[in-house]
């Protein structure tokens, strides 16, 4: 099985490395944008099994990229964490039209990141031991 892929995107280069860094202790494969429009075609490309987002960012807020994921057929399902400056709220509607599964104000807790990307990834590890495997062709 593939190493599982966490996107995350983000337009501050220090937010990205040090959130790329903290999550690959996890054993996961981190992949890192710095906007929306990337993020975009690079989900497309990686699938990843979550994306961690902001969602203040030029070319394509992360509220936006969440709906474009959540429009796309191969990437409908990736849940979205969604981190937002502070007094910054994601309307319940917005939450309705993509998979943003939890939104985290900035400054935020590196540990309380790791614990949901944690959980994710647990999600995502027990659908891929849930499906059949797949046909062996049999010895001739």
């Amino acid at each position: 099985m593939d190493m599982p892929t966490l996107l995350v995107v983000d337009d501050e280069s220090v937010v990205t490395f040090m959130l790329s860094k903290k999550l690959s202790e996890l054993g996961i494969r981190v992949v890192t944008a710095s906007h929306g429009e990337e993020a975009l075609r690079l989900s497309k490309q990686i699938l990843p099994f979550a994306v961690l987002t902001d969602n203040d960012m030029p070319r394509m807020t992360g509220t936006e990229l969440a709906k474009r994921l959540y429009a796309e057929g191969s990437t409908r399902a990736v849940p979205v964490i969604m981190l937002t400056g502070r007094g910054h709220r994601i309307a319940p509607s917005e939450c309705s039209t993509t998979n943003i599964q939890h939104v985290l104000s900035k400054p935020f807790s590196a540990r309380e990141i790791v614990h949901l990307v944690q959980e994710l990834l647990t999600q995502h590890t027990d659908r891929m031991n849930a499906q059949p495997p797949t046909a062996r062709p049999k010895a001739a």
